[in-house]
């Protein structure tokens, strides 16, 4: 990852809070309000330039978007398990 990279100007949260509102509505069927959201992305910039982005809700407090993240990453972590099969008689034979 490039330095120049810290120099990017911050994006706008606008549309970001636009596409959340339109998830909303589009997966659930009561109205949902969010109440607060974080955006982590990865960035190709050509010549093997890659970068990670991540924004937040300027209205929740810091605590909120790391717990959010603490959130996804357990999250991530338990579909990885499930993905892998961990817990299946496979991990049992490995123990033998």
């Amino acid at each position: 990852m490039s330095e120049e990279n810290e120099e990017r100007p911050k994006p706008s949260a606008k549309p970001i809070e636009d596409a959340i509102a339109e998830l909303g509505r589009a997966a659930f069927q009561q109205p949902a309000l969010c109440t607060g959201w974080v955006l982590v992305s990865e960035w190709f910039g050509g010549e093997n330039e890659y970068w990670i982005m991540a924004i937040h809700d300027e209205n929740s407090p810091p605590w909120r978007h790391s717990g959010m993240l603490d959130y996804a990453i357990n999250r991530v972590a338990d579909e990885i398990d499930v993905y892998l099969g961990e817990g299946d008689d496979y991990d049992e034979e490995e123990d033998d």
